[in-house]
């Protein structure tokens, strides 16, 4: 699998440019908001085949179109497992600091709440193609108890994965 593949994705249309690509054995692993793509990285370095979607690649999931563009993405390459480490910035654990300090964080909260829906949706969606998920954010995110994100992770059927970050006390 060409390193390239994820970044030539960025102004085209993804499907075409991933039927371009070696993944003719499938794809194995789909990381989405995934930074520089340490974990795809690694899943490469084992022999595995994997792309990387997120900002760092070109891809804003705050859009529309690229929402879009990554649930096409996942029917058409149906990856055996989809590994999101979505924002937390709006759910961290200095939003309650900032809100006793008089900050407004609606904005960012809303992008935080999209952010979570895009997850959710992209989570349901890899659950019916009969792949695995792992959904990543530190332990201490308030996306953990915001009550839609909560309520349908507790419904969640087997082979969805919480791996939570944990973070050293200070």
């Amino acid at each position: 699998f060409k390193q390239k593949t994820a970044y030539e994705i960025r102004n085209c249309d993804w499907s075409s440019d991933v039927c371009s690509s070696d993944l003719s054995r499938g794809c194995d692993f789909l990381e989405v908001w995934g930074g520089v793509g340490r974990t795809s990285k690694a899943v490469r370095e084992q022999g595995g085949t994997a792309l990387v979607v997120g900002l760092a690649w070109g891809h804003d999931l705050g859009l529309a179109r690229d929402r879009a563009r990554l649930e096409d993405l996942l029917r058409l390459i149906k990856p055996r497992h989809l590994f999101m480490a979505f924002p937390c910035t709006a759910f961290c654990c200095w939003v309650r600091l900032n809100r006793a300090q008089g900050c407004d964080l609606e904005a960012r909260q809303r992008e935080g709440r999209r952010h979570l829906k895009t997850t959710l949706s992209a989570a349901r969606l890899q659950q019916t193609l009969g792949g695995d998920v792992t959904l990543e954010n530190p332990l201490t995110s308030l996306a953990w108890r915001e009550p839609a994100f909560k309520s349908e992770l507790e419904r969640a059927p087997h082979g969805i994965q919480l791996a939570s970050t944990s973070v050293p006390p200070v």
